[in-house]
């Protein structure tokens, strides 16, 4: 599908969502140089948009992919590192795609 099929719909630092007259939502994991790891704002940004494609009465389907040749989607540990001296990981997200 070309560029003109995808409508950008807002400005996010980790992912890229897309919307299409034809009813689909697009969000893009955009970071290719970790082999799209999520990481907090990952997960806040996602989050955000499938919140949006919900709640568009025109959306019937929501692709989930990954920028560059190696899709593979996981959590950055070295993030969740530092921040868990204290506290205690609970991840409400568990993806992997291939």
């Amino acid at each position: 599908m070309s560029d003109k099929y995808w409508e950008s719909c807002g400005s996010y630092t980790d992912i890229r969502y897309e919307k299409s007259k034809e009813g689909v939502a697009k969000i893009t994991i955009n970071r290719p140089e970790v082999r799209n790891a999520f990481r907090p704002l990952t997960v806040r940004e996602m989050r955000k948009a499938l919140e949006d494609a919900r709640e568009d009465t025109q959306i019937g389907v929501i692709i989930l992919t990954g920028e560059g040749e190696k899709h593979f989607v996981q959590a950055e540990i070295s993030v969740y590192a530092v921040t868990q001296v204290t506290k205690t990981m609970k991840p409400a997200i568990c993806v992997s795609m291939f």
